[in-house]
């Protein structure tokens, strides 16, 4: 109608503001509240060190050096409390949400740039690695920001973007070595384009090459040491279902215990996923990009775990910007059938109502992660509260290094247990599909038999099945 007042669409700089904030709210709330569980008390034992002893530790660690690098600055600041050892993740994931959103608008114009930034900013397995001491938050935020370049330098490069790309590369390969993974895919996608852009291919797999060094130095250098020391006897080996539950808890974030939240963000994502397979107009790249960048890798690792088991879900967290590529593509040509079919002016009040309607429901599944019991990590802080009550406890295991970080000078008990003493238990496993060990397993009991002649006499346990027993032996 002649003289009507036309919907605006929401700018730009505004949506993205507001998926920020959402991001950073889900990330940086309670990120001090939980107790470190053991394996962030072990970035803490590593990143105290002084700075001269600090190439040791690093040659030491089994783990890739660019979150400890980053992090021991924080710390060395600001003190190593648990909000500032897990600060440096949550900023990451923070930094990777207008990263999503160039990813999305590659795969599908606005309408996919919303989506991926929506998904990243309230993922709940990102949400819950952006809250923990280790390198997943950062990898896969490196992983976010590489494909956004690479995507952006398939049309534009400048000298300042080719630095760029080598920088995180070489973070990235630094970081996780399932960051390969990312390297190797990105190198298949310039190769697609070497007839149109023969510079581009050359010029991508040369960084490649060089940026692979400084990792192929390192694993040399740790592998050096007399008796590199890597602990993986706790994985388990998967079986071929492995591959179809790591693509619902990249889609949903369920991490081994389903919930309305996970459900829903698994029905969205999934939904455009097949959208993009089946229907949207580049199918066939899409497809290409699922089949190589989301399932090859999962198989790949089912075949090197027969020898050596490392199938873990959050190794393949470095998947998700592919993956999210993919559901942009779908949430694009989505989009654009429902447009077709609506006026103007009401397909502009449904983009705006349906962005107003996206922001509590990204609160309502992000906040799963601070309400739901199964991401919650082991209580150590209580462990260690509850042994300070006892009069001198002594322990057979010491040396646990959450045991120091919560002020604990433990005492070494006498081999043999005469004398009343304390053993500390904890699930010596966890399956491939969950973030922490709060899921109760009654068909894998972990907890150790006592040897004849031991008496228990006292025990406490966490909710995160983390425990105490106070034994005695003749």
């Amino acid at each position: 109608m002649p003289g009507a007042s036309q919907p605006r669409r929401v700018p730009t700089w505004v949506a993205l503001g507001l998926l920020v904030l959402l991001a950073a709210g889900l990330r940086f709330y309670a990120l001090g509240e939980q107790s470190l569980w053991h394996d962030e008390s072990m970035t803490w034992l590593r990143v105290i060190v002084p700075w001269d002893t600090v190439p040791e530790m690093l040659r030491n660690s089994p783990n890739l050096p660019t979150s400890y690098l980053l992090i021991k600055p924080v710390i060395d600041i600001f003190g190593a409390s648990e909000f500032w050892l897990r600060f440096v993740s949550a900023a990451f994931g923070v930094l990777a949400v207008p990263a999503a959103w160039k990813i999305g608008r590659e795969a599908g114009g606005r309408p996919g740039g919303w989506v991926a930034a929506w998904a990243w900013a309230v993922h709940p397995m990102l949400v819950f690695f952006a809250q923990d001491a280790k390198t997943y938050g950062v990898t896969s935020s490196l992983a976010a920001l590489l494909l956004a370049l690479h995507l952006h330098m398939r049309r534009q490069r400048r000298t300042w973007h080719w630095l760029a790309a080598g920088l995180v590369l070489v973070a990235g390969l630094l970081s996780h070595y399932y960051f390969f993974f990312v390297a190797a895919l990105l190198v298949l996608s310039a190769a697609r384009q070497l007839r149109s852009e023969p510079a581009f291919f050359r010029g991508w797999t040369i960084l490649t090459v060089v940026a692979i060094v400084p990792l192929l130095l390192r694993v040399a250098w740790f592998y050096a040491l007399e008796e590199p020391m890597l602990g993986n006897g706790w994985i388990d080996l998967p079986s071929l279902k492995d591959p179809l539950l790591t693509l619902w808890n990249l889609l949903s974030g369920f991490g081994g215990q389903t919930s309305w939240q996970s459900l829903a963000m698994g029905t969205v994502l999934a939904t455009f996923t097949l959208a993009a397979l089946v229907f949207a107009k580049q199918r066939r790249e899409l497809l290409a990009v699922f089949v190589l960048a989301v399932m090859a890798p999962t198989l790949v690792m089912i075949v090197v775990s027969l020898r050596k088991p490392l199938y873990m879900d959050r190794y393949f967290i470095v998947l998700l910007p592919f993956l999210l590529f993919i559901v942009a593509g779908g949430a694009g040509f989505l989009w654009q059938w429902v447009k077709a079919r609506l006026a103007p002016n009401t397909s502009r009040q449904l983009a705006v109502w349906l962005f107003v309607f996206s922001l509590p429901l990204g609160l309502w599944i992000g906040s799963s992660v601070h309400t739901q019991t199964h991401y919650i990590k082991e209580d150590w802080r209580s462990l260690v509260a509850y042994l300070k009550e006892q009069d001198e406890p002594k322990l057979l295991t010491p040396d646990l290094a959450p045991l120091f970080y919560y002020g604990m000078q433990p005492q070494a008990a006498e081999p043999g247990c005469r004398e009343a003493c304390w053993l500390i238990l904890y699930r010596p496993y966890m399956p491939a599909h969950e973030f922490t060990n709060s899921i109760e397993h009654p068909d894998r009991p972990w907890l150790p038999d006592l040897d004849p002649g031991c008496q228990l006499l006292e025990e406490w346990f966490s909710p995160t099945n983390v425990g105490l027993w106070k034994i005695q032996c003749n």
